[in-house]
């Protein structure tokens, strides 16, 4: 029967159709095959392989070794396929850090827009987009959320200088990282990609396809409210590991057959694309579709049938059958239906769809076909977990998605190589200015372009008495920063805000955009588990880390406050389920003395500790399971 099943799928894979770039089926890493397994997308590049892996091409600065590069993008065309290539990560010699790791950000930005422009024109006509940077939210990237906006705007501007045309995508966020893609924003770097990227992965053996959808719809929410409702969603890692306890080799093919269906029903959303990780594991058991040896598994088969089924597809729309059981109905390019159908959990549950009479045609994940009769205007099956396919069947009562504001159009422009940012003070995650004094805030023009350009830009701060401009002058090819005053009222609210401003540079507009504090003093603040936070860690006994989050074990913050004569902390802390936590500080990291706690979910707290002020404070969190999201830490040198 295995035999059997594996020639059919074989003759199946084989009948897949050309290559489309409006295929929404894709694969991290190429092999050989894919093309007849209908996967049209293969992500590249970033250490994983030679296309677009910047350590590899660029050995020494303005010195390329295009030979992996090109003999990678033969292999692809010649299958019929589509690159994305992940721009990323920093050779030693452009490194900023001391030892010249590969995820920090470059010394000089423009030895990255210089690698983007070059490749971009290298592979013009061949090549039509490229993802900024992989996972930039965790350690892939060891930089600031600031730095990695930086990086965002860098890499676009210089794609489009070499080819208007070309997409670029925002690097793929581990998991649905809203916050750190809500601070992108906010440093200004919406204008500065066409797609979004993020990397939607689940661990254990169910797939929760309500929650999947959920943090996707609040990712189109958040990218609508800053104006990119135009923008599509592509998922550019996805995956489950049969090295992971409970995921068997089946149970893996139905996840992927789950997932991806569950995908192909977001696109009033604009979810355009999803991208399965990886091709093959390496080393033993993992996310591949294909084992160690080469060898298929039957993820891969599960991947031939999906593509052969619903290659080309129009979502119709989702069918009720109960919370038991899912069922999506697709439209073929021929006209025909196609339902897909699944138990929701490892229980099998008992489904009656209404349909016309006569025998509907089914077939499994890994590609079984049987006849199932409908009688009386009604099918009735055992939804299973292993989704199945159900052709021609006139299934009724498929109910449309909800309209969610996403208005697709064309690439963006060309971006004129020209921009300014705001600078963020070392050793915190924001600009702040303080609330009755004058404040100074680096801007900085950033020119990718051969020839000098001259511009201005304003800019105001909510509380500040007029709005500051900035004239400047930037040299081709090369940034300029110039010191801005920002004076605030007595009266100016404390808060965190978007700064915004216009200018204009060579006869174009430009745009500034950035997060500031509104403070009483000077400000440390950071979400956990973020780069800045790292900066302050003391010691760590056994926390974890979520996007934004650090929880469980017992951790602590160490701060400079010898210049302080008075300080406030503002904490979003809590416990999972509300269970007891607490926080203590301590000057010398013996005497600790509790200073909040509580039996709650994360919320804010604020603490005085002017006691701790004139020298070093160590703040000390435990409880049961507790959580932090994130600190602000506030000091002034006066009373």
């Amino acid at each position: 029967m295995r035999l059997a099943i594996v020639v059919t799928l074989a003759l199946v894979c084989s009948a897949c159709g050309a290559a489309e770039p409006e295929s929404p089926f894709g694969v991290v890493c190429p092999w050989g095959g894919l093309r007849s397994a209908g996967i049209r997308w293969v992500r590249c590049g970033a250490g994983a392989t030679a296309l677009g892996n910047w350590p590899d091409t660029e050995r020494q600065r303005g010195v390329f070794d295009w030979t992996g590069s090109d003999g990678e993008i033969k292999g692809i065309e010649e299958q019929g396929l589509m690159a994305l290539p992940i721009m990323g990560y920093t050779p030693g010699w452009a490194s900023s850090a001391p030892d010249g790791k590969n995820s920090a950000p470059p010394k000089d930005i423009h030895s990255y827009s210089d690698f983007v422009k070059a490749f971009v024109q290298r592979y013009r006509g061949r090549i039509g987009c490229v993802e900024i940077w992989n996972e930039p939210d965790i350690g892939f990237f060891s930089g600031t959320t600031d730095q990695y906006a930086e990086m965002l705007k860098a890499g676009y501007s210089a794609a489009k200088l070499a080819d208007p045309n070309c997409k670029v995508l925002f690097g793929g966020t581990a998991g649905i990282n809203l916050n750190f893609i809500d601070d992108v924003y906010s440093f200004g770097g919406g204008g500065f990609f066409d797609v979004m990227a993020v990397h939607p992965y689940q661990w254990g053996d169910e797939f929760n396809d309500e929650w999947f959808r959920i943090q996707l719809a609040e990712l189109r929410d958040l990218m609508n409210r800053h104006g990119d409702c135009h923008k599509p969603i592509w998922l550019t890692e996805l995956g489950w590991s049969t090295g992971e306890a409970g995921i068997t080799e089946d149970v893996q093919a139905r996840l992927l057959a789950q997932a991806m269906v569950t995908s192909l029903s977001l696109r009033q959303i604009g979810v355009e694309k999803a991208f399965w990780f990886c091709v093959k594991d390496w080393g033993g058991p993992g996310h591949g579709l294909l084992r160690d040896d080469g060898s298929r598994k039957p993820a891969y088969w599960a991947y031939c049938v999906l593509t052969r089924n619903l290659a080309g597809a129009q979502y119709v729309g989702r069918v009720d059958v109960g919370k038991g059981a899912r069922c999506h109905v697709f439209r073929r390019p021929s006209g025909a239906t196609v339902a897909v159908i699944w138990s929701a959990s490892k229980q099998e549950a008992p489904v009656t769809l209404r349909c016309k009479d006569g025998a509907v045609s089914a077939q499994s994940m890994l590609g079984q076909r049987q006849s199932i009769p409908a009688t009386g205007g009604e099918l009735t099956l055992i939804a299973r977990p292993q989704p199945v396919y159900l052709f021609d069947a006139h299934i009724e009562g498929a109910r449309p998605p909800d309209a969610m504001g996403y208005a697709p159009k064309g690439v963006a422009s060309a971006a004129s190589g020209v921009w300014v940012s705001a600078g963020v003070p070392e050793g915190t995650s924001k600009a702040f200015a303080v609330i009755g004094g004058s404040t100074e805030i680096g801007i900085i023009a950033h020119n990718v372009t051969d020839r000098a350009v001259k511009g201005w830009v304003e800019f105001g701060v909510p509380g500040a008495a007029q709005k500051t401009r900035v004239i400047f002058e930037v040299g081709a090819n090369s940034s300029k920063q110039i010191t801005a005053k920002v004076s605030l009222r007595p009266d100016a609210a404390e808060g965190v805000y978007v700064a915004t401003g216009r200018g204009e540079c060579g006869g174009k507009p430009i745009a500034l955009s950035f997060p500031i504090r509104v403070a009483r003093g000077d400000v440390i603040e950071f979400l956990a588990n973020s780069t800045v936070e790292g900066r302050y860690m003391f010691a760590d006994e056994g926390s974890g880390g979520a996007p934004s989050v650090r929880f469980n074990g017992k951790w602590t913050y160490k701060f400079d406050l010898s210049k302080a004569r008075s300080a406030r902390v503002r904490l979003n802390v809590g416990a999972h389920e509300g269970r007891q936590w607490k926080v203590s500080a301590s000057r010398d990291n013996v005497t600790y003395k509790e200073i909040l706690s509580g039996a709650s979910n994360r919320s804010w707290h604020d603490c005085d500790l002017k006691e701790y002020a004139g020298g070093d404070l160590y703040l000390r969190f435990e409880g049961d399971d507790q959580q932090l999201e994130e600190l602000v830490l506030t000091w002034n040198a006066s009373d």
